[in-house]
């Protein structure tokens, strides 16, 4: 009776028979390890950290597919051979890591090289599939010179030929990666381009609204004034006139801007005030102060005049005796102050701005974000306050 241990011999055919599985398999490897990329990807900020992770993975996946190709081609022979199976696995991770880890970051320098200076993508994903399959390829191959002093064996060019395999092999994932990488941020920077012009349009479309609303409302109180004096006071009238068509000037905005200068706009609210005088006389009082060193300072277009406005309609024309407008402008450091000061009735604890006042609340919002204050102040002198950062 023969007690010799069965032996399972390779001959041409049955390789590539055991070899057509393992190759489906490569691809369902190479899939799998650029979800858990992903996942790590999303999950750890620190890129250096990051690279090296996923890095350890593919080194630990290539030794398992080198194992188990030299294994195939080899031939697994008896159960003693099993236990040397597991004994290449365990020396191939421990030399594809050993190897492995210190190439990495060393194609990982190149390819940042190469990220920065080269801007082209396909490019850029051919020299990264290039020095993921060679550098390593070189390193494995100096430490074989090394081991085996130049004297080459068939086996050891057979170990670099399969080392050469696996490197495509995982270059060329790696170049898929990347080129995945590479069409997700093209992407997104497609998507944000897009959305910052949708929200350009957006705050366009708003501020314009704001425009066309406030020009109406300052419409509507101006004409009644005239209309007051037309049979009253020519001359009066005439200068009314004048004045709000001077006025309707600058809201045309032939310019389309959002902006203009203290300086314009502190002219527009001298205009406005000269006109509500006319029509108040002498209970109607105003004074303007603005530094020399601040005409020039960009502010959003009708932010001080519907202030004046709500000054006049709920301070002046509430009083019976003649009253004060106070505008004022201030800087400290970087902060920029607008005071309305006026000297009619209190602010109402449940106060409820109406459109002039809405609207520049909205203005502010939409062009100052988070980076502006706006107070209704009754002590020690009533005012509205407004504070940008």
């Amino acid at each position: 009776m023969n007690n010799t241990p069965p032996i399972f011999l390779l001959n041409e055919y049955s390789i590539i028979y055991l070899l057509l599985p393992f190759g489906l398999l490569l691809p369902i490897v190479g899939l799998v390890y650029i979800k858990i990329c992903s996942q790590i990807t999303n999950r750890i900020a620190n890129k250096l950290l990051r690279f090296n992770i996923v890095g350890i993975i593919g080194l630990i996946l290539a030794a398992i597919i080198y194992s188990l190709l030299v294994s195939i081609i080899t031939g697994i022979k008896s159960s003693w051979e099993s236990f040397r199976l597991l004994e290449l696995f365990g020396i191939s991770i421990f030399t594809f890591l050993l190897i492995g880890l210190p190439t990495i970051n060393v194609f990982r320098f190149i390819e940042l090289q190469i990220d920065s200076k080269i801007e082209d993508i396909s490019l850029r994903i051919v020299l990264n599939f290039f020095t993921t399959c060679m550098i390593p390829f070189f390193a494995f191959f100096s430490m074989y010179y090394y081991w085996w002093g130049g004297h080459w064996r068939a086996t050891e060019f057979l170990d670099l030929f399969y080392l050469f395999v696996g490197g495509l092999i995982i270059a060329s994932f790696r170049s898929i990666y990347n080129y995945n990488i590479h069409k997700e941020k093209e992407l997104i920077r497609t998507n944000e381009s897009k959305l910052a012009i949708l929200k350009e349009l957006k705050i366009r479309a708003e501020l314009n609204s704001l425009h066309s609303r406030i020009n109406p409302h300052f419409l509507y109180n101006s004409l009644n004034s005239i209309a007051g004096l037309a049979h009253e006071d020519a001359d009066k009238t005439e200068h009314m006139a004048l004045s709000l068509s001077k006025l309707f000037r600058y809201s045309i905005n032939k310019d389309q801007s959002d902006w203009t200068t203290f300086k314009e706009e502190m002219e527009m609210v001298r205009i406005y005030l000269d006109v509500e005088k006319v029509r108040f006389d002498d209970r109607l009082n105003y004074s303007v102060e603005l530094p020399k060193e601040l005409e020039d300072y960009k502010i959003p277009r009708f932010m001080i005049q519907p202030l004046v406005e709500n000054a006049v309609k709920h301070g002046i024309s509430k009083s019976v005796k003649s009253g004060q407008i106070k505008v004022a402008v201030t800087k400290e450091g970087k902060k920029l102050f607008i005071a309305v000061l006026d000297d009619g009735p209190d602010f109402p604890n449940d106060l409820a701005p109406g459109f002039g006042i809405q609207s520049i609340y909205d203005k502010l919002e939409i062009l100052y974000k988070d980076k502006f204050e706006m107070n209704f102040i009754n002590s020690p002198q009533k005012q509205v306050l407004i504070k940008l950062n």
